[in-house]
C-alpha cells in the first residue's frame, strides 16, 4: 500500500483576547426541545479549549470568559449536539442568558447495524481510524479510545474511502500530555486511492490530576508537542518572530526565502495570510520522529531531517488569532510534518508554555 499524504481538515474557533482583557459570564440555560424540561449534566464548553462545565439540575450554566470569538458546543448523549457562535465584548454590558432547546436524536437501525458486528472488518476499520484519527506517533499510539461502539463505520471497497461517524462524543486519554479528551465527531473520511484524510469535529481537553511529579512530565511532553507545531509558527508567524523561533519559510519550488510582505498583512488589526503556491516551513530546531520517517520514507534511505511542511491555501486567504488558530480552518492545507500530527498529538488553543 502506499504511504498516504495527509491533510487535515479540523474545525475549532477559540479566539481569546488579551490577558489584560476583563472576563466577562456567559450563561445560560438547557432544555429539552420537545418537553421545556431543564436537562441536567449537558456538557457545555468552549471547543478545543479546557473551558467548559456541566449544567446544574435547574439546566443551568455559567462560563467566564475573555473578550473574542468562540463557539460554544451543547452536548449530551441521546441529544443531537449544537454549535452556538458568540463574540464576548471588551465593555461594560452584561450578557444576555442563552436558552438552549436540544431535541432528542434517533439513529437509523441501518446505521446502527454498521458497528453492531464485531467481524474482521470492524476491528480492521476500527485500526484504520486510530491509526489516521488519533496518529501513529509515539504520543499518539498510547492514546485509548474508551467507546470505540460508539463509532460508525463503513469501508467502499470499490473507491477505497473509510467514512466514520459517532453516536456520542469520543472519550479519548491521552496519558503522555495528561488530558482526557471529549471529541464531538461530525465526520471523518480517509481516502486512499487519493492519499489523504478529512476530519470535522469539536474537542474539549480536561487536564488529567496527578502528582507533582506526573504534572511536571505532562508539562515537558507538551512543551515538547508545541515548539513547532502549526500553533506555534501561527503565533509565531503573526508576531513576526518566526526566525527568533526556529522556523524558516521559502517557496515550496525554489526554496527562495520569503519576506513577512509577501504573504502577511494586518487590515483592520486582523493578521490576514495570502500567498499564491505553496509554501515550506522549516523547524530547524528538531528533526522529524522516527515513526514519520519509517512511515513515509518509501524510497529505502531513513534519515531524519528538520521537520518540513508545506501550507498551500484552498480559500483566497486565512486569518490567525493570537492563540496560533487559523480562522478557515477548511481554507488551509497542511502537507508533510504538520500532516502527521493528529489528535493525539493536539493542544487545547487555550495552552501557553510555562515560563521557566
Amino acid at each position: 500500500m502506499k504511504t498516504v499524504s495527509l491533510y487535515i481538515l479540523l474545525l475549532f474557533t477559540f479566539n481569546s483576547g488579551t490577558a489584560s482583557a476583563q472576563k466577562k459570564m456567559f450563561k445560560g440555560r438547557v432544555i429539552d426541545e420537545e418537553t421545556n424540561k431543564p436537562l441536567e449534566f449537558v456538557s457545555v464548553y468552549i471547543t478545543n479549549s479546557t473551558i467548559g462545565t456541566l449544567t446544574n439540575d435547574n439546566g443551568g450554566f455559567s462560563l467566564m470568559l475573555d473578550p473574542g470569538k468562540y463557539e460554544v458546543v451543547v452536548s449530551l448523549v441521546g441529544y443531537a449536539p449544537i454549535v452556538h457562535p458568540i463574540m464576548i465584548k471588551n465593555d461594560e454590558m452584561a450578557m444576555t442568558p442563552v436558552l438552549f432547546k436540544i431535541p432528542q436524536q434517533a439513529y437509523a437501525l441501518d446505521a446502527i447495524s454498521v458497528t453492531g458486528k464485531r467481524d474482521a472488518s470492524w476491528y480492521s476499520n476500527l485500526r484504520l481510524f486510530k491509526d489516521y484519527f488519533l496518529g501513529k506517533s509515539a504520543i499518539a499510539q498510547k492514546c485509548k479510545l474508551l467507546n470505540p461502539d460508539a463509532l460508525i463505520t463503513e469501508f467502499n471497497v470499490e473507491k477505497q474511502t473509510l467514512t466514520v461517524t459517532a453516536k456520542e462524543p469520543l472519550k479519548i486519554q491521552n496519558p503522555e500530555l495528561g488530558y482526557n479528551i471529549n471529541f464531538l465527531l461530525i465526520a471523518f473520511v480517509l481516502n486512499k486511492s487519493e492519499g489523504y484524510v478529512s476530519y470535522l469535529g469539536y474537542p474539549h481537553f480536561e487536564p488529567m490530576d496527578g502528582k507533582d511529579s506526573q504534572k511536571r512530565q505532562w508539562a515537558e511532553k507538551r512543551l515538547e508537542v508545541f515548539q513547532g507545531s502549526s500553533m506555534h509558527f501561527a503565533r509565531s508567524l503573526r508576531d513576526q518572530k518566526l526566525q527568533q523561533e526556529g522556523f524558516r519559510v521559502t517557496r515550496a519550488i525554489t526554496y527562495g526565502d520569503v519576506s513577512y510582505d509577501e504573504y502577511l498583512s494586518y487590515p483592520d488589526n486582523e493578521a490576514k495570510m495570502e500567498f499564491k503556491g505553496a509554501l515550506r516551513v522549516v523547524y530547524l530546531r528538531k528533526m522529524e520522529d522516527l515513526e514519520y520517517v519509517y512511515a513515509n520514507n518509501s524510497s529505502g534511505i531513513k534519515k531524519a531531517s528538520y521537520q518540513t511542511s508545506t501550507i498551500t491555501l484552498k480559500d483566497q486567504y486565512v486569518l490567525l488569532d493570537k492563540n496560533g488558530r487559523f480562522e478557515k480552518p477548511l481554507g488551509i492545507i497542511f502537507n508533510g510534518y504538520w500532516s502527521w500530527d493528529k489528535v493525539g498529538d493536539m493542544l487545547p488553543f487555550d495552552y501557553f508554555p510555562q515560563p521557566e
